[in-house]
């Protein structure tokens, strides 16, 4: 993906890199998921509560809902990585239309995985202590929920109104831009996504594409088979301060998921990965309160 690295003005490469040896990780693990039937579950909780014995229902939950987190930040990478191949292949080949297509695709999964993950690493940082017991089937005192983490959980892995549940459409994805550091960049990543859309489209914009005016005389409309690199390079070229916000948005929350999870013990949530995020300051807000946590276990002597 160098290829990218220019046109889009950041370091796709560095991405490729890490991300590919992620993949390796669990290609190797062969990672699968197991999750109770939510009848069963709800029959358990009421019999635990009946024993006053919590602790086996927490750690369901827990070992649970931790999976569900491997799992949504797992596939949400995969499936910007797939979009970014898209582009990048897009470029390689000289078409202009896939290019379109594949990176309006990025920014609307790369919005929903912002939208629904960004705030997950640090949901469980500050409740690190409480689910660091439950894992252990070591808290019994109360059974300990967190809606909004089964909510982000939802909304980003059924995509599809399920309860109260309800998707965000397209144009919410894109609410990636509240990230973004100022209100050009935010009306930049709306103006890219609405030309994306028409490219997408069989609008205006896509006929245009492949029409040149005559230098002499600009009613004169030339077709242009072979217009799709020059294309392409107009409108990176144009959008060159955003995509580097859509690949932290992309890729970096649920990076970040999967190394929060890597400080509980719990091997199912375990990933092998040399990633460097001490850079990230969302990852090193997360990692200052787990170890202010952990510090403060030892000295209780309840970290083991």
């Amino acid at each position: 993906m160098k290829n990218l690295d220019l046109l889009l003005n950041c370091k796709v490469s560095q991405y490729q890199e890490c991300i590919e040896s992620l993949f390796k990780s669990f290609n190797q693990a062969k990672k699968s998921y197991s999750f109770l039937d939510n009848s069963f579950y709800q029959e358990l909780v009421t019999e635990e509560k009946i024993k006053n014995m919590d602790n086996l229902t927490n750690n369901i939950y827990w070992t649970e809902l931790l999976q569900r987190v491997h799992m949504c930040s797992s596939i949400s990478i995969i499936r910007n990585y797939k979009w970014l191949q898209g582009v990048s292949s897009a470029v390689e080949n000289k078409n202009f239309l896939a290019f379109a297509a594949s990176l309006r695709g990025l920014i609307v999964a790369a919005g929903d995985s912002y939208h629904s993950l960004h705030a997950i690493s640090k949901t469980l940082a500050d409740n690190y202590k409480m689910i660091r017991l439950a894992v252990q089937n070591r808290l019994p005192e109360t059974i300990l929920i967190s809606d909004d983490l089964e909510k982000d959980l939802l909304h980003f892995s059924e995509a599809k109104k399920w309860g109260e549940f309800s998707p965000k459409n397209d144009t919410e994805y894109i609410s990636i831009k509240p990230m973004l550091k100022n209100k050009s960049l935010q009306r930049e990543i709306t103006d890219c996504y609405k030309e994306l859309c028409e490219l997408t489209h069989p609008a205006s914009r896509t006929v245009y594409s492949f029409l040149q005016s005559n230098k002499h005389d600009s009613n004169i409309k030339m077709l242009e088979i072979n217009s799709d690199e020059r294309n392409i390079k107009e409108f990176c070229s144009r959008y060159k301060n955003i995509f580097i916000e859509i690949l932290y948005a992309g890729f970096n929350p649920a990076l970040i998921n999967l190394q929060t999870l890597n400080q509980f013990p719990y091997y199912k949530t375990q990933t092998t990965f040399n990633i460097n995020l001490n850079n990230v300051k969302l990852w090193v807000d997360v990692k200052n309160i787990i170890n202010e946590t952990v510090t403060m276990m030892k000295v209780e002597k309840e970290f083991y």
